[in-house]
């Protein structure tokens, strides 16, 4: 037993509690959204960085494409001029190089997405060559003007006081035109173009290539990042469902055979989790002491309290199913109030304990012998027929001496008894029940002066 205690106990502790199952489900669940929150703003982070390197990716190729496009645009604009002699192209230069800014825009751009030194370098070399272009503009347009005798407007105020050169100055205008024009259309001016649009094109492609670097780092950031919170949502689906799965198993399969077992009216077999179980034991605690309760209640409620045998309640429970094969004996003890007057109560109580006991060892255990009432009993035998009333008039003869034996406490006394057949009743077609039968035979024998035992139907012994 001591064993067996020792291997529950172990099984016990070896369980879980549900708390702490709970405990440690909800630790996981935390830790794992804690950590797929960290996961989600860095992917949103990095989400945020990629587009930001995407979209100073565009900018640039904007800003080179601006700039580009700004310094095409005032050598056509100072060419036109020069070719045309028609002022609004030149109102067209000024408007861009003053108001516009296309070039200085894009140059600012640029220069904030810079990222090292070489880059630097050949912006600072394409302003350099861009001003220094701008300059040999100013020129041949202030060349070209002062060849047509237009005086310059105030809002081209880089041209206003620019001089020309006195070997300049004194050429004729046919000269003065030819030399504007020469001066933008030479190798020496398109050499420029191209110096500019080659150290554009190399900062270009350097802020290309580092904002390319920089989307391909954040991508494969965000990648990772995507991976993380993947492999995070699953570890939290697995939490999930291995919950679910403990739950199902250690609380909600071991309740539900729970609950068919206490529909059946069994014992729980205990088994889950370490609550489960002892859920399990405390029914079955109590179970069992209502088992106990309600068994010795059913027995209060079937027995007579001072003999032990069967009161008039079970009595007539068991006389309500009489089958054939089946004797009833009516007994009363004779001159019991008498007994009571004589000897007191107690002593008449002592002898209704002997004739119960008596009772008891007489008839065989298919039989019922009961207390239907103060001092009557009765004896319902089953499985017997009227050839074998022998056996019964054996029984009586033993109830008979042990009852006129004295044993110095106990008066002897002697019974009245009535006998019927349920097969006799039957075969005769009588409308009286065992019980009448059985009662009207005590009632011929008690009137024959009582001490011996009468079989309804038959003639007085």
């Amino acid at each position: 037993m001591k064993t067996q205690e020792t291997h529950s106990e172990t099984q016990w502790f070896a369980t879980p509690h549900v708390r702490t199952i709970s405990a440690t489900m909800i630790a996981l669940a935390c830790v794992l959204s804690l950590l797929l929150f960290r996961t989600t703003v860095q992917t949103s982070e990095a989400y945020r960085e990629m587009i930001e390197a995407t979209d100073n990716y565009l900018v640039c190729i904007q800003a080179a494409a601006d700039l580009k496009d700004a310094s095409n645009y005032l050598t056509t604009q100072s060419r036109m001029f020069a070719v045309t002699q028609n002022a609004a192209y030149a109102e067209n230069y000024f408007s861009e190089e003053l108001n516009t800014r296309r070039r200085e825009a894009a140059v600012e751009v640029i220069t904030e997405h810079l990222g090292d030194v070489a880059e630097k370098t050949h912006l600072d070399q394409a302003l350099s060559y861009s001003n220094t272009l701008a300059e040999r503009e100013h020129y041949a347009i202030r060349l070209v003007m002062d060849a047509m005798g237009i005086e310059p407007e105030g809002f081209m105020t880089p041209i206003i006081n620019l001089e020309l050169t006195p070997e300049d100055a004194a050429l004729s205008r046919e000269e003065k035109l030819a030399l504007g024009e020469s001066m933008l259309f030479d190798d020496t001016y398109q050499e420029y173009k191209t110096l500019i649009e080659n150290n554009v094109s190399l900062c270009t492609a350097g802020l290309i290539v580092d904002t390319r670097l920089a989307k391909q780092t954040t991508t494969l950031e965000l990648e990772n990042t995507i991976l993380v919170e993947k492999t995070l949502t699953i570890a939290f689906l697995l939490v999930v469902i291995a919950t679910a799965g403990v739950v199902l198993v250690l609380v909600l399969k071991p309740l539900e055979r729970y609950t068919k077992q206490i529909m059946e009216g069994r014992t729980l077999n205990p088994e889950g989790a370490y609550d489960v179980r002892y859920l399990a034991e405390a029914y079955n605690a109590v179970y069992e002491e209502n088992q106990r309760r309600s068994e010795r209640l059913r027995h209060a409620a079937e027995h007579d309290p001072l003999t032990g045998l069967l009161n008039r309640g079970a009595y007539d429970v068991l006389s309500s199913d009489y089958t054939d094969h089946t004797a009833l004996l009516l007994i009363d003890v004779d001159h019991f109030k008498e007994v009571n007057d004589t000897y007191g109560h107690d002593i008449g109580d002592a002898v209704l304990k002997k004739v119960a006991s008596l009772l008891t060892s007489a008839f065989r255990a298919s039989d019922y012998p009961c207390r239907i009432g103060g001092d009557e009993f009765a004896v319902i035998m089953t499985g017997i027929t009227p050839d074998l009333s022998h056996v019964i008039e054996d029984k009586i003869a033993q109830l008979t001496k042990g009852l006129s034996e004295s044993d110095g406490k106990v008066p002897p006394v002697t019974l009245s008894i009535g006998i019927a057949f349920s097969e006799e009743l039957r075969d005769r077609g009588d409308d009286l029940t065992v019980f009448k039968a059985a009662d009207q035979a005590l009632y011929t024998i008690k009137e024959a002066g009582r001490n011996g035992h009468q079989f309804f139907g038959r003639l007085q012994d």
